[in-house]
C-alpha cells in the first residue's frame, strides 16, 4: 500500500473513531424559549455533556420533565439535601443568597421621555423587547439588575421598580399554579419554599403537610397508588433530585412550577454553544 493511501487511511479511521466518540458523548440541542436569556438565547445550537462527573450549583443542563414535552434547560440551583427558599424575589439556598450576575427579573418603568426600543436592544440594555409600551410612558420589561440601573440613568426616566409577585392562593386547576398545586400551598414564583430536596438514602416522615411534595416523586419511584402512598408513615428516597431556577426568573417554567428533577432525568451539563445568531 502506497504512503499516501495508508494516511488517508489513518486519517479516515481517526476521523470515524471521533465521530463514534462525538455522537455518544454529546447531544446538541436548539433552544426554542427565552428562560434562560442572557447566557441562552432563542435558536443557540448547544452541546450538551452526556458523560458528566458531577453536578454543581449554577450548572446549567439538560433534562426532561413530564410538564413539558421536549427536553429543557435550566440551572441547578438546588442539589440533593439543600434547603431552597424564595423570599420576595431573593433566591436562598441553606439560608444564604445565591446570586447570579445574569439572572432577570420583570420591572415597571416610568418615564417622560420616549425610550428607544431599537437602541436599548442594540445595546444589550435589553435582551428582548419590552413586554409592555402603552405609549404614555408606561413599560414592562425583564432586566437584570444591573441594565435596570442603566436604564433608571437615563434622563427623563422617572422610576424603575423590579415585580415582586406575593404569595397566592393557589388553584389547582391552573396549570401554572406553583408547586406543588395544592391549596394548602399559597407559595408564589417569587415567594417560595422553604423545602428540601431529597437525597438518595435520605428517610423522611410523612405528613398531611408534607404529602403533597412529594407524592409524585414517590409513585414515580414505586408505582404506588394515592391510597397506597397516603397510608405510609416514613419513606427513603431511592434518587438524588435536583431543584432548577432559569435566568429570566419571571418568564420561564422550572421547579417552582414542576417541583424535583431526578437525577434520572437529566440528559447532560452545557458543554458549549456552537451556533448563535445574538
Amino acid at each position: 500500500m502506497k504512503t499516501s493511501n495508508k494516511i488517508l487511511l489513518a486519517v479516515g479511521i481517526l476521523l470515524t473513531a471521533f465521530l463514534i466518540y462525538y455522537q455518544i458523548r454529546f447531544q446538541s440541542f436548539k433552544i426554542s424559549t427565552s428562560s434562560m436569556y442572557g447566557a441562552l438565547f432563542i435558536d443557540d445550537i448547544i452541546l450538551i455533556d452526556k458523560h458528566y462527573e458531577a453536578i454543581k450549583t449554577n450548572t446549567i443542563v439538560a433534562f426532561n420533565t413530564s410538564f413539558i414535552d421536549a427536553p429543557v434547560c435550566s440551572r441547578v440551583v438546588g442539589l440533593s439535601n439543600d434547603k431552597v427558599e424564595i423570599k420576595d424575589g431573593t433566591l436562598l439556598i441553606n439560608k444564604k443568597p445565591l446570586l447570579n450576575i445574569g439572572e432577570q427579573y420583570e420591572y415597571t418603568i416610568t418615564s417622560s421621555v420616549t425610550l428607544n426600543e431599537k437602541q436599548l436592544l442594540k445595546r444589550k440594555t435589553l435582551l428582548e423587547p419590552f413586554i409592555l409600551n402603552d405609549g404614555y410612558g408606561n413599560y414592562r420589561a425583564f432586566l437584570t439588575k444591573q441594565n435596570a440601573i442603566k436604564i433608571k440613568n437615563i434622563k427623563g426616566v422617572e422610576s424603575v421598580e423590579k415585580v415582586i409577585v406575593p404569595k397566592q392562593i393557589q388553584n389547582e386547576k391552573d396549570e401554572y399554579a406553583c408547586f406543588p398545586q395544592h391549596k394548602n400551598y399559597n407559595w408564589s414564583i417569587d415567594n417560595f419554599g422553604e423545602i428540601t430536596v431529597p437525597k438518595m438514602g435520605v428517610k423522611i416522615e410523612l405528613n398531611q403537610e408534607n404529602l403533597p411534595l412529594y407524592i409524585e416523586l414517590i409513585k414515580q419511584e414505586t408505582q404506588k397508588s394515592d391510597t397506597e402512598i397516603e397510608r405510609l408513615k416514613t419513606y427513603t428516597f431511592k434518587q438524588d433530585y435536583y431543584f432548577m431556577m432559569s435566568d429570566n426568573r419571571h418568564n420561564a417554567v422550572d421547579s417552582r412550577y414542576f417541583g424535583f428533577v431526578s437525577k434520572a432525568a437529566i440528559i447532560g451539563v452545557y458543554a458549549s454553544t456552537i451556533y448563535t445568531s445574538n
